[in-house]
């Protein structure tokens, strides 16, 4: 009796991870196909393949600022989007402006640190800052407007004296209001 209680519950949990997986992945979809009804598949596709061509505020669009936006992270609204306020976000195809598209992220050096170790030896610790790029399109055009490189929060300073290995020092990734004060000097100024 109990080897069948234990194939049963086996059975119940697996039947339980099974359903969240696929709530999770049915929920992404969702959110896919419900943004491509939002927005249509051209604002979509503009930043699976953005180009590479010269970033011009003179490309943006022709009417005065502030501008919408619409923030996209790869093929679905970014989640930036969603905490825009109602007058920087564009919340149907006919209010977008500009088309924000996530880029690469990643760390920049800003400080390297020389320390002697205990026993002499000579290293090396460095301070990285944390980045995400993002893009900005005309949606019209297609054309680059800007090319945001926003900066995280930076990394501790180096202390007076380590004895560790060469343990880089890396601050917080950027969050929302490094990128909306970013977003702002381009669509309000």
């Amino acid at each position: 009796m109990d080897d069948n209680k234990s194939a049963m519950l086996g059975g119940v949990v697996f039947l339980v991870v099974a359903l969240i997986v696929a709530g999770y992945f049915g929920y992404q979809e969702y959110t896919k196909w419900a943004f491509e009804k939002e927005f249509g598949q051209p604002i979509i596709s503009m930043c699976a393949n953005p180009g590479t061509g010269q970033a011009n505020e003179f490309y943006g669009p022709d009417k005065p600022k502030p501008w919408r936006a619409v923030v996209v992270n790869v093929d679905r609204k970014d989640e930036f989007h969603g905490e825009l306020p109602s007058e920087a976000r564009a919340d149907k195809l006919e209010q977008v402006d500009v088309v924000v598209c996530r880029a690469a992220k990643g760390r920049q050096i800003v400080e390297e640190c020389p320390y002697m170790g205990r026993d002499g030896t000579q290293y090396v610790v460095r301070r990285y800052v944390r980045y995400q790029d993002f893009i900005v399109l005309n949606p019209t055009t297609g054309q680059r407007v800007a090319n945001l490189h926003v900066l995280g929060a930076a990394p501790t300073l180096c202390p007076d004296q380590m004895y560790v290995d060469d343990k880089p020092l890396v601050g917080k990734e950027p969050g929302f209001r490094e990128f909306y004060y970013s977003l702002l000097d381009l669509t309000w100024r």
